[in-house]
């Protein structure tokens, strides 16, 4: 497909996604949560931070940190999600781009000044300190893997250059000749031929594209870690040596085409993708958890159906959730079972008997509601045995607790029989709110899912250091 046909194609589902507006606020929150993580996770790994997918998800959404990892590399990822924030208030008060934002946004994203390591003009390893908000002081071009010398804009020449990249951008918004894709992405390029500060030069470049892409009313792009070394650096090689675009214009654009369609699909409210697997060898199923309508006024609800109420809306979709995410993992491992530990004669493998097997669970609480107003249900998930290690287990412990107003859900994950994850849900009937309750649930699962894909990228890179040490 040529540019053209992708820039005609791009324009066809910007039009599709306007037809729906206003969109439905928390559809757009689930789509924006989405495209943000992915923005803060890749724009950060492209440039070497180490945090996971999961780990980058635990650390903005709740806070959690992982043991080991460079406080540098959370520092990044704060940065980098308060500067995407700077970006959508922009957007919102239609403010202008300009070398005064550029220079704010740079602060936002490196949050403090710190040292990097540097060399000399003849050699000599030194310490750089990197201010934020200016431009750079000292030469920072790179060493290719070639051992050849890439030159940026020299620091006398850079405030010079970034005046004429400015000039140009104002020249073709007043022209609306360009399309607005063209000039985001040579925006990206000749931003980055610059390389106008000392640090932060790749993040800026694609926030700063993303935002004259939002100020269009497009939605961003996420360039993928994984593109990095087999399409957007070559992309970027190939404009530096033919002095033609083309290549990196039309990879840009099939990024976008790839954000309007999870951003049409949220929007038409169907599934979006949630969660990458670390090593990217799986990922996970997404699914709509269905539930029912509640009562409007809860307070005036019996036991009984204030009981139904929390079963319809998170027991049964939370059952049905596990089902479908657990069972993406039977393909990693050699042995998979789930039972309750309460009743010995409940034991399947997961397989095609892992739905009937939640199935039964869900008759069972449904029985005991119509029997006592409280319901309690154990039950466990083992993942045993992957083709690097056939000793290798996972123990997942669930506890369900339903009572006619809360309802409790922990689950407890165990490798080698030391816990080492806990996950607790707990809500009062007040605080189930059928609107949000079905995002609150996809994470709850979804912290748990991340985690045991840590516990396999871990042990993967584990065996290799053993296999293939230094």
């Amino acid at each position: 497909m040529d540019l053209t046909e992708l820039l005609d194609q791009i324009d066809e589902l910007k039009d599709q996604i306007d037809s729906l507006r206003p969109i439905d606020p928390w559809q757009e929150k689930r789509i924006w949560q989405k495209l943000r993580l992915d923005w803060n996770y890749h724009s950060n790994a492209i440039e070497g931070n180490t945090l996971t997918l999961g780990e980058t998800r635990l650390f903005l959404l709740h806070g959690l940190t992982a043991k080991g990892k460079p406080f540098k590399d959370y520092l990044d990822i704060k940065g980098h999600n308060e500067a995407i924030s700077y970006l959508q208030e922009m957007v919102r008060q239609q403010v202008p781009l300009t070398e005064a934002v550029i220079r704010e946004l740079h602060t936002i994203l490196l949050v403090e000044p710190y040292e990097m390591d540097a060399v000399t003009p003849d050699g000599q390893p030194t310490k750089r300190l990197i201010v934020l908000g200016e431009y750079k002081s000292q030469p920072n071009h790179v060493e290719t893997k070639t051992g050849e010398m890439f030159f940026f804009a020299e620091p006398h020449e850079t405030p010079a250059q970034m005046g004429d990249l400015m000039a140009w951008y104002r020249a073709e918004l007043e022209k609306k000749e360009l399309h607005p894709v063209l000039i985001a992405s040579t925006f990206h390029y000749r931003f980055v031929r610059i390389h106008p500060f000392d640090d932060g030069n790749g993040r800026m470049a694609r926030l700063l594209m993303n935002l004259i892409l939002m100020q269009a009313g497009y939605v961003p792009l996420v360039i993928k870690f994984e593109s990095k070394e087999e399409e957007y650096f070559p992309a970027l090689v190939e404009a530096d040596t033919t002095n033609d675009l083309t290549q990196f214009q039309q990879f840009i654009a099939k990024q976008l085409l790839i954000s309007l369609d999870i951003f049409l699909k949220g929007a038409e409210g169907k599934l979006i993708e949630q969660i990458d697997d670390i090593d990217k060898q799986i990922s996970l199923l997404k699914q709509e958890m269905s539930y029912v309508q509640s009562q409007q006024n809860q307070q005036k609800l019996n036991l009984f159906e204030g009981q139904k109420t929390i079963f319809r809306l998170v027991v049964e979709p939370f059952f049905r959730q596990f089902s479908l995410i657990f069972e993406k993992f039977e393909p990693i491992f050699q042995k998979t079972k789930c039972w309750e530990p309460s009743i010995d004669n409940i034991h399947n493998e997961i397989g095609t008997q892992f739905k009937n097997y939640f199935e039964y669970l869900l008759s069972q609480f449904e029985g005991d509601l119509e029997q006592t107003y409280e319901s309690h249900v154990l039950f466990n998930v083992l993942l045993q045995g992957i083709q690097i290690d056939s000793k290798f287990r996972i123990l997942i412990e669930s506890e369900l607790f339903l009572t006619p107003y809360i309802v409790s859900i922990e689950i407890v994950i165990r490798m080698s029989n030391n816990p080492k994850n806990i996950r607790k849900f707990e809500r009062n009937l007040e605080d189930i709110n059928e609107t949000t309750i079905q995002d609150e649930l996809n994470e709850f699962l979804l912290d748990g899912s991340n985690y045991i894909l840590d516990l396999l990228h871990r042990k993967n890179q584990k065996e290799l250091k053993k296999k293939w040490p230094k």
